[in-house]
């Protein structure tokens, strides 16, 4: 049944290889007016990239010590340790993108 179709297959791809190689780039760019919303958006992501979340983070780790040390390691203390060590790869994460130039979207 597919034999009526081999003969189609290389003029198939090549078609997709001309259509693929004329494609233009798509270019993004920002026209008119900011959007009502970015202002509330960069504050908070501000917060939660700048010294406010290197501080909660900062005593996440503190206090999943202390409960590391002082507890028995229950499914809660589990969850705490998810949290602080997630956090803190998450921020360190970022500083190291930072750091080599890699940054997202910048507005």
């Amino acid at each position: 049944m597919l034999t009526p179709l081999r003969p189609l297959v290389p003029r198939l791809v090549l078609a997709l290889a001309i259509a693929l190689g004329r494609a233009a780039p798509a270019r993004a760019a920002s026209y008119g007016p900011p959007m009502p919303w970015d202002g509330p958006l960069q504050i908070i992501l501000a917060s939660l990239s700048g010294t406010v979340a290197h501080i909660l983070i900062t005593v996440a780790v503190i206090t999943t010590g202390l409960v590391f040390a002082f507890s028995e390691h229950g499914s809660g203390a589990r969850r705490l340790f998810g949290v602080a060590f997630g956090g803190a790869i998450a921020l360190g994460a970022l500083s190291f993108m930072t750091a080599v130039g890699w940054a997202g979207a910048t507005f």
